[in-house]
């Protein structure tokens, strides 16, 4: 008997039995819902991307199934699924589908200077704001830590509700690490340094990351607004100046020595600040022309 021929037989004894003609239909629909099939997740990953896929993005997983059948190339099947993946995920950004089995994608945007000499290659950007915070090569990136943490409680407890105050209040939370989100805080140096940083593709674990990248990313756009403005509005720059040279003769009191310990972020609701609010000046909420970005 020939090759054709004994696959006409066996379809035909396949199309005689009811459970055999569901094995089938089930095979062909739904092949990742075969039990016992062992892989290689690294060395099978068109396998393990459907696998994915049927536990977490049905969606794309019925998309894929039928396409491979049709015979779509390698590449094909990837941009399927990595375009899929990009409608469900706040952050996709993937080599390929050969990075999923290092588990959901995560991006962390803190500042990579904390606790180390600031580069100027690294945050071009950042470099002229320490400096109006009083750092400058010289000096502990401490000092200029204090002092903008302290104008960043002081900003978004005095004029919350303010966009500008509180955009400006962003960007010194971000530049030291103190937004109190995750993927905000972290570089992504120190988040792999964690050793336990890999989330697993499940339905939980998936909205528990979008939301993790989603408020980093919302105070990460505060923050370059805040930057917008000192870079575009000199007499905001000139104000944050002369303010953080008031507040570091202030710090130097050791009368408000609870503001510049501990947790700064719980100073920041606790309104330790108050007391020197009549001495700071900042400009007015700045509206005409201000589009707030980078």
């Amino acid at each position: 008997m020939s090759i054709p021929d004994a696959v006409a037989l066996l379809s035909s004894l396949m199309r005689s039995d009811a459970t055999l003609s569901l094995a089938a239909a089930v095979a062909w629909l739904d092949p990742i819902a075969i039990p016992g099939v062992d892989y290689d997740a690294e060395a099978d990953p068109i396998t393990y991307a459907l696998d994915v896929c049927r536990e977490c993005f049905e969606d794309i997983y019925l998309e894929a199934v039928p396409a491979l059948w049709q015979g779509i190339s390698n590449a094909q099947f990837e941009n399927l699924i990595l375009n899929g993946l990009s409608e469900h995920l706040v952050f996709a950004d993937m080599m390929g589908i050969e990075d999923m089995v290092m588990g959901i994608p995560v991006f962390p945007i803190g500042v990579e200077y904390y606790g180390e000499d600031p580069s100027e290659e690294e945050y071009p950007r950042l470099i002229p704001v320490l400096k109006l915070l009083g750092w400058h090569p010289s000096l502990d990136i401490e000092a200029a830590q204090e002092v903008g943490l302290a104008l960043a409680n002081h900003l978004s407890t005095t004029y919350s509700g303010s966009s500008t105050h509180d955009d400006l209040a962003a960007l010194l939370y971000w530049m030291f690490n103190s937004t109190g989100y995750v993927l905000a805080d972290y570089s992504q140096y120190y988040w792999y340094q964690q050793g336990d940083a890999r989330f697993d593709w499940t339905p939980d674990e998936i909205e528990h990351v979008n939301g993790l990248h989603k408020e980093a990313f919302d105070a990460h756009d505060a923050a370059m607004r805040g930057l917008h403005l000192i870079e575009d509005y000199p007499e905001w720059a000139k104000a944050l100046k002369s303010n953080a040279a008031f507040m570091a003769d202030y710090l130097i009191d050791e009368s408000i020595d609870s503001l510049t310990k501990g947790n700064m972020r719980d100073a920041k609701k606790t309104n330790r600040t108050d007391t020197i609010g009549i001495y700071l000046d900042w400009p007015e909420c700045v509206t005409d022309g201000y589009s707030g970005t980078s």
